[in-house]
């Protein structure tokens, strides 16, 4: 069975000015506190690979 991820005490403590690691010690994987931070802050530099790429318009191959 998958653990809760408990988002709301990760979110208070970032806000409290905690780093990750100090979130992690209060029994949250550092994984899931990275998870959970990168989801709350959208213009975060690791959230850019959350977001879906951007499409090129297709070519048009000459005849």
């Amino acid at each position: 069975m998958v653990r809760k991820i408990k988002a709301k005490l990760v979110l208070r403590l970032r806000a409290e000015a905690l780093t990750g690691r100090q979130i992690a010690a209060q029994g949250v994987s550092r994984m899931s506190v990275a998870a959970v931070i990168d989801a709350a802050e959208p213009d975060h530099p690791r959230a850019r690979n959350l977001q879906t790429p951007q499409l090129r318009p297709a070519r048009c191959h000459r005849q």
